[in-house]
């Protein structure tokens, strides 16, 4: 049950669809916005049919409502990760950097009986530390039990989470893995369109062949890769684009890529001044998102961490220009939380939504037909 509702110290702006997705994963009550009166924003919970008002003085605060909002609610429940790597994830002894080194993960061990499984990946460029410190702090929250994303449905929720893609890279602090290959241009979809070294041939690299591995076996529902430093989310590049590089795809691929497109530019206003961009539409042939998508059935894309600081000086912009700096200090880390949050509850949301029209698509043929129905499963979704 809903309690009490306390607004302090708000200091930026903030959008109506923002706090309407900050308490209710807060709280696990879905709620409405009833009305806006002389900066009171009128809140109606469904479940108990109460009524409850929040103050702000500005629009767009999401740390405030963090900070400062409290509930009475269940503690979301920790998950029980594993620190672990590939190979012993996978049983396996194939899977290791160039350099013969493991590559840790930190996943649930038995998945098969989730429904929705997701891959947050971190370190693809060894020298982005900032990219796999994120990763990492992800991790540890969800174990917690402190994570937005435990309030993604856990008994049909699996996350995992891959700190270190290229430790070769990490331990030299440099961009490619030790042969000098980039690593995000070593994937099959559009190899070779770029200017950067992509390898001899696509999954030509010991760490990418690790990847396609875990994604065989874990059958990601969605995906995303973490990196740095601008102010960009970039999706799986445009099927026309592909089709002209004599690519073909379904009407329901294409549909999917709409939905997931249309949900990851929804979604920028969590933030801030984010542009959305597209892998091809960049020249990243070989890039983790074009792949994913379109050949794994993964609803993937790259998060780019804004800056190389974690926490960063309030602001307020005008229009992409900084017009007036605070002194209170930001954590970034947390509106990227609540982003990967946000996307993921889309994912589960079009894969649903693709399976059931799948599903009646198929019912219907097939009734047509006098046969009986039998429906394949997408990434885990029957």
């Amino acid at each position: 049950m809903l309690s009490k509702l306390i607004a302090l110290g708000i200091f930026s702006s903030l959008l109506v669809s923002d706090i309407v997705t900050a308490i209710e994963s807060k709280s696990n009550i879905d709620i409405t916005i009833t009305g806006y009166v002389k900066q009171k924003i009128l809140i109606n919970s469904k479940n108990n049919n109460s009524r409850h008002t929040i103050k702000y003085s500005q629009p767009n605060v999401i740390q405030a409502i963090d900070e400062s909002i409290t509930f009475t609610k269940p503690a979301p429940k920790a998950q029980d990760l594993s620190k672990t790597n590939i190979n012993q994830l996978l049983e396996s002894q194939k899977y290791f950097s160039k350099k013969k080194q493991e590559i840790p993960i930190w996943a649930e061990k038995n998945v098969k009986h989730k429904r929705f499984r997701f891959l947050i990946q971190g370190g693809l460029h060894g020298d982005e530390l900032l990219a796999q410190k994120f990763v990492k702090w992800l991790a540890e929250r969800y174990q917690k039990g402190k994570s937005l994303l435990n309030h993604l449905p856990s008994d049909s929720v699996a996350i995992d989470y891959l700190l270190m893609a290229n430790p070769d890279g990490k331990a030299q602090r440099i961009r490619e893995n030790s042969e000098g290959v980039n690593l995000n241009r070593n994937f099959p979809v559009l190899w070779g369109h770029t200017s950067e070294n992509p390898g001899s041939y696509s999954f030509s690299e010991p760490e990418t062949q690790a990847i396609k591995a875990l994604f065989e076996n874990r059958k990601y529902t969605a995906s995303v890769d973490v990196h740095g430093f601008i102010n960009w989310v970039v999706s799986p590049s445009n099927p026309q684009l592909l089709s002209n590089n004599q690519e073909t795809f379904s009407q329901t691929k294409i549909l999917e890529y709409n939905l997931w497109t249309q949900a990851l530019k929804k979604e920028l206003n969590t933030l801030g001044a984010y542009e959305l961009k597209t892998a091809g539409g960049l020249g990243d042939g070989g890039a983790f998102e074009d792949w994913a998508f379109w050949q794994q059935d993964s609803l993937a894309f790259c998060l780019e961490l804004k800056n190389q600081r974690r926490w960063q000086t309030e602001t307020t912009e005008l229009k992409g220009r900084v017009i007036k700096k605070g002194t209170k200090k930001i954590d970034s880390f947390l509106s990227y939380e609540r982003y990967i949050f946000k996307m993921f509850k889309n994912a589960i949301e079009i894969k649903k939504s693709i399976a059931e029209s799948h599903k009646f698509a198929l019912e219907l043929k097939q009734t047509s037909q006098g046969q009986d129905v039998t429906v394949p499963s997408i990434n885990g979704i029957n």
